[in-house]
């Protein structure tokens, strides 16, 4: 188990730098030990190869042959862990989001909601709560569902103001998400508070020379530019520039 064990950890380190056809066959022979050497198809690290596999093959849009191992894992967790365990949660988005990318939102919701359920419930996970929340909404950043996604998004931001708190990261990322939202309904008023919100927090939580701070300055300059409003637009470019 515990060459298992090490290839799985260096196949992960492949996955994580996208050397999908390194890892591949590394998971492969982790799963065949895991299977063959523990007897038990239900077995966690059984699962967690398993998993590990089909998100390979997520990766490389390869949905067919992900599919199933997501299930079956996700099978193994539910037994072995209950419907409630944070670890089942996560199964249930990874399967969650392999629906979504193949457009089949009525089998993704279902899974979102339940994932979402399962953290809500526990505060130690709230972050991923809102996590769930966010790639859900997104699933509906389309003309005729923007009200379905501004749900979730302002559930979203009123979890993360109540238990993260108002100038946390979170609340500027959904902040940012949900005047996004907006402005692609040509909502602009109400938009634009929320773009000044989340810059304000990431200004004051990271500083002003950071990343997302520039990000945060690009999209608002982005917002002015759209509507023509080129002055306001102008200096955020530059101070994004400049960072």
């Amino acid at each position: 188990i515990m060459t298992a064990d090490i290839l799985n950890n260096l196949a992960t380190l492949y996955g994580e730098q996208e050397r999908y056809e390194e890892a591949e066959p590394l998971f492969k022979k982790a799963l065949d030990i895991c299977q063959s050497v523990l007897g038990d198809q239900h077995h966690l690290t059984t699962a967690r190869n398993l998993h590990n596999l089909a998100s390979v093959y997520k990766s490389q849009e390869r949905h067919e042959e992900a599919e199933p191992l997501f299930k079956k894992a996700l099978a193994m967790r539910r037994t072995k862990l209950g419907n409630n365990h944070s670890v089942t949660a996560l199964s249930i988005c990874y399967l969650a989001e392999l629906y979504r990318l193949q457009e089949r939102y009525e089998k993704a919701e279902p899974l979102y909601q339940e994932a979402f359920a399962i953290y809500k419930a526990d505060k130690q996970y709230t972050s991923n709560a809102v996590d769930v929340l966010n790639v859900w909404a997104d699933m509906y950043c389309m003309p005729d569902r923007y009200g379905k996604a501004e749900g979730l998004y302002q559930q979203a931001l009123t979890i993360c103001k109540s238990k993260l708190g108002r100038h946390h990261l979170y609340t500027a990322g959904i902040l940012n998400k949900l005047a996004d939202l907006y402005t692609l309904q040509y909502l602009f008023k109400k938009a634009e508070p929320l773009y000044k919100q989340a810059l304000d927090i990431r200004h004051k939580v990271l500083g002003n020379q950071h990343l997302v701070t520039a990000i945060s300055l690009h999209s608002l300059a982005n917002f002015y530019f759209l509507q023509f409003r080129y002055r306001e637009a102008k200096p955020l470019y530059q101070q994004a520039l400049n960072i």
